[in-house]
C-alpha cells in the first residue's frame, strides 16, 4: 500500500470528478447500498453519527436527509473532498459538521457517538485494526458500527467483474478525473481486501465488538458489515 500522504494526495487529485466517476462506474448502485446501510443502522431521533473517510459526503448527506434530527459528522483526510461535501450540504441546507481527520486517530472523546460508519474507505486506511479500535472508542456501549466495502463476486460473474474492474474502471475513471493511476490503485486495493468472513475475523481479533454479521450485495460486489460495541 502507498504511504498515507500519497493516498491523501491521490484522493485530492480526483476530488473534482469523483462523484461523476462513481455514478458512471457503479451504474448508481452505490446509492442503493447506502440506503441499505442506513436502513440497517436504523438511527433514532437525535442520534450522533460519525461517517469516516466520508469523501465528498454522500453517505453523511443521506443520513441527514433520512432524519433531519440526526447530528452528523463527516471526517476525511482530504480537505478538497471535504470542500465539495460542504458545498453539497450547503446547497441542500443540511446542517452537517465536516472535519479533516484520520480514521485511525480520531480527535473525539470516548463514547461521543451512537453510530459510526465507513463506506468504501476502510481498505485505504493505514491500519484496519487501528480504525476499528478508534470506531469502538468513540462509539458508546452497544452503539452500532456499519462498514460498506467491496468484495469479489462468485461464479462466472467473477470473470466479467474482473475484466470490468481491471480494464474499464481505470480507463473511464482516468478519463473523467485525469488520473488513471488512482483508479488502478483503487481497483487493486478492492481486490486485495479480505472480504466476507475473513474481514469478520479481523473484527473479532479486536475483542471490542459483538453481534456482528455481514450481507453480500449484488452477488458479492460489495459487502455490508454490522457490529456493536461491547
Amino acid at each position: 500500500m502507498p504511504e498515507k500522504s500519497q493516498i491523501q494526495t491521490m484522493f485530492s487529485n480526483i476530488a473534482q470528478g469523483y462523484d461523476r466517476a462513481n455514478d458512471i462506474l457503479s451504474f448508481g448502485f452505490y446509492k442503493q447500498w447506502y440506503k441499505k446501510l442506513i436502513k440497517t443502522a436504523s438511527p433514532k431521533n437525535y442520534d450522533r453519527i460519525i461517517d469516516l473517510a466520508t469523501g465528498t459526503g454522500n453517505l453523511a448527506i443521506q443520513f441527514k436527509k433520512y432524519n433531519c434530527t440526526l447530528e452528523v459528522f463527516g471526517i476525511d483526510f482530504s480537505e478538497k473532498m471535504l470542500s465539495i461535501a460542504q458545498k453539497k450540504s450547503q446547497k441542500e441546507n443540511l446542517n452537517i459538521t465536516w472535519l479533516p481527520g484520520d480514521a485511525t486517530e480520531l480527535q473525539f472523546p470516548d463514547n461521543s457517538f451512537d453510530i459510526a460508519t465507513i463506506s468504501f474507505g476502510i481498505r485505504n486506511v493505514s491500519s484496519i485494526q487501528n480504525c476499528l479500535i478508534e470506531m469502538a472508542r468513540v462509539v458508546k456501549k452497544d452503539g452500532k458500527i456499519l462498514i460498506l466495502e467491496f468484495g469479489t463476486p462468485s461464479g462466472f460473474f467473477k470473470y466479467l467483474y474482473q475484466y470490468y474492474s481491471n480494464i474499464i474502471i481505470p480507463l473511464i475513471g482516468g478519463l473523467i478525473t485525469g488520473n488513471r493511476k488512482a483508479y488502478s490503485y483503487l481497483n487493486q486495493s478492492s481486490l486485495e481486501f479480505p472480504y466476507g468472513q475473513k474481514f469478520v475475523e479481523i473484527i473479532n481479533e479486536t475483542k471490542l465488538f459483538k453481534n456482528h454479521y455481514y450481507e453480500s450485495l449484488f452477488n458479492g460486489i460489495a459487502f455490508l458489515y454490522y457490529t456493536e460495541v461491547i
